[in-house]
């Protein structure tokens, strides 16, 4: 298997605690807001604390890569590395996108959708002759950064949240 496909297997895991949630994000949403929140950021806590530890063993991790996928990827560590770091910022999209759902917020999705596909072709196009498929790692961190980043404010719109105190309890 290549470095995206675990990369890829790896969100499978805030995909189950979305999907999961959604039923009882959707009953709440619009009828009581603070189970909403409650509920929302407690489960948003839990994809921290998952999405944590794996970014650093994804950044820490990668000197391996040429024992375990042979020496022709090491050129492509850096480059995982930091696909590894964009955990951080979309497991909790994921997430955040399913709350948006059940609140029949849609079009904030295709407005995210169209911020992260647009910065990325565009930064692809600026950084790639440049940097290669390390540069190419970098705009797609900027662009999903920039795009979840739309989410959280659309979300903290709809219903306010809080992530600090989930992730102390």
């Amino acid at each position: 298997m290549r470095r995206h496909t675990h990369i890829q297997v790896l969100y499978i895991v805030p995909t189950i605690v979305q999907w999961s949630t959604l039923p009882v994000l959707s009953r709440f949403a619009n009828k009581d807001n603070q189970k909403f929140r409650t509920t929302f950021e407690r489960a948003l806590g839990i994809i921290f604390l998952l999405s944590v530890p794996l970014a650093i063993g994804g950044r820490y991790g990668h000197g391996d890569h040429d024992f375990v996928y042979g020496p022709q990827y090491i050129a492509g560590g850096m480059a995982f590395t930091i696909l590894m770091i964009t955990i951080l910022f979309d497991y909790p999209a994921i997430f955040i996108s399913s709350a948006i759902f059940a609140y029949n917020e849609q079009r904030s999705l295709i407005i995210s959708s169209a911020i992260g596909g647009i910065m990325n072709v565009l930064l692809d196009l600026a950084f790639i002759p440049k940097f290669g498929i390390v540069g190419s790692a970098v705009a797609t961190l900027i662009a999903q950064i920039l795009s979840n980043a739309y989410l959280w404010y659309k979300m903290k719109s709809v219903n306010y949240f809080t992530i600090l105190p989930a992730l102390r309890k």
